[in-house]
C-alpha cells in the first residue's frame, strides 16, 4: 500500500509546470488522433500502470474503441493483470479482446527443457517466434477489425530503444504492417508523471507495485518475453521472482532446471 509520504510526493509533483505540460500534451495527442484519423480504434491494455493511465487519458479524449490484451501464459501474464483488464473493460463498457500469443512456455515444451538463454539453433528460432508473435497477432486483429488507429503505452523513459523510436517517429506515426496509425499519447511521461496521474485521478493499480523491496516506478507487471537473453542480463527475471513468488514456486515444481538460472 502506498504510504502517505509517497502520495504527498506525487501530489507535489503534479503541481509542477513540467507535469502539467506533459499531461496536456498527452491529452492533445490522443484527441487529435481520434479527431483526425477516425473512430475505428483500439488500445493495447496490459493491466499495468502505464496502460491504465493511457486508457484514462484516452477515455477523457473521446476513446470508445476496443481493448486488446496479449496473453502468453500463466507464467508471463499474472492473473491480476487479466483481472484488471476485465474490470476496466466493464467499467468503461468496452469490448476486450484477449489474444493468445506464442509463449515462452510453449517454447520450453518444443525445446524439451526450460531455458532463458537459448543455447542452440532450435531454441534461438523459438525465441524469435516468441518475440515476433506479438506483432503478428496485432497485425491480424487490426486487419480483421479494420482499425485505423491503435493506441499503445510506449514511453521514452522505459528504454533507449523506445526513446529512439519516439524520437525518430514522433508520438503518432503510420505503421505499415498494420496499415494503420499508431499513437503513443503517454510517450513523454516520466515514471513520476505516471504515479502522480494515478494518485491525482484516483486510478486503480495492481498490487505488485506495492512490493516494498523495489521502487514502484521500476517494477514490471508482467514478463512476456521470459526466454530472452535480456531478461537475465537486465535483471528482469530476478526482480520478477520477488514480485511474483507464487509463479516461481510453480515454475520450480514444473521445471526443476530453473535453479540453473535463478
Amino acid at each position: 500500500m502506498m504510504t502517505e509520504d509517497e502520495k504527498e510526493m506525487y501530489l507535489l509533483h503534479s503541481r509542477t509546470k513540467g507535469y502539467k505540460c506533459r499531461i496536456e500534451e498527452a491529452m492533445q495527442t490522443a484527441q487529435k488522433a481520434i479527431k483526425e484519423i477516425g473512430a475505428n480504434h483500439a488500445l493495447s491494455y496490459s493491466g499495468g500502470k502505464d496502460s491504465t493511465v493511457m486508457l484514462d487519458i484516452c477515455i477523457k479524449s473521446g476513446f470508445r474503441g476496443d481493448l486488446i490484451q496479449f496473453f502468453y501464459s500463466e507464467y508471463e501474464n499474472p492473473k491480476m493483470n487479466l483481472d484488471m483488464a476485465d474490470t476496466q473493460s466493464k467499467k468503461y463498457d468496452l469490448n476486450l479482446y484477449r489474444l493468445k500469443c506464442y509463449s515462452s512456455k510453449e517454447a520450453w515444451e518444443e525445446a524439451g527443457r526450460f531455458f532463458v538463454i537459448p543455447s542452440n539453433d532450435l531454441e534461438k528460432s523459438l525465441v524469435r517466434k516468441v518475440s515476433s508473435d506479438f506483432g503478428r497477432q496485432s497485425d491480424k486483429i487490426s486487419k480483421e477489425n479494420r482499425y485505423n488507429l491503435h493506441f499503445i503505452g510506449m514511453r521514452k523513459a522505459e528504454s533507449k530503444q523506445r526513446r529512439m523510436t519516439i524520437g525518430s517517429r514522433g508520438l503518432t506515426y503510420y505503421s505499415k504492417t498494420r496499415n494503420s496509425v499508431t499513437c503513443c499519447p503517454i510517450g513523454k511521461l516520466t515514471d513520476d508523471d505516471i504515479w502522480a496521474y494515478i494518485i491525482c485521478n484516483n486510478l486503480p493499480y495492481i498490487s505488485c507495485y506495492d512490493n516494498p523491496l523495489f521502487d514502484r516506478r521500476k517494477i514490471r507487471n508482467e514478463l512476456t518475453y521470459f526466454c530472452t537473453r535480456n531478461a537475465v542480463f537486465q535483471g528482469v527475471v530476478e526482480t520478477y521472482k520477488f514480485i511474483y513468488p507464487e509463479i516461481f514456486a510453480e515454475l520450480r515444481v514444473n521445471y526443476p532446471e530453473t535453479s540453473n538460472y535463478m
